[in-house]
């Protein structure tokens, strides 16, 4: 299924490969909320999956909290 490249998606991911850290959701939806101010923690996650299912991040599991890696 071929989806839209939306703003959020894109922000979400230009954050993830600009940094070399595993940020939590909730720190991406931070950073991306200074560029999209109405962007939900909702939508971030939703993007963060979309994007995983693409191949284009990864998803760790440390200490029982879920972080992204942009750098795959």
């Amino acid at each position: 299924m071929q989806r839209r490249d939306t703003k959020q998606r894109r922000e979400v991911l230009a954050y993830l490969r600009s940094v070399y850290t595993h940020p939590r959701a909730e720190d991406i939806h931070e950073h991306v909320q200074k560029m999209i101010p109405n962007i939900t923690l909702a939508t971030v996650y939703r993007n963060l999956h979309i994007l995983n299912e693409e191949g284009k991040i990864g998803i760790l599991e440390i200490e029982n909290q879920f972080r992204f890696d942009g750098q795959t």
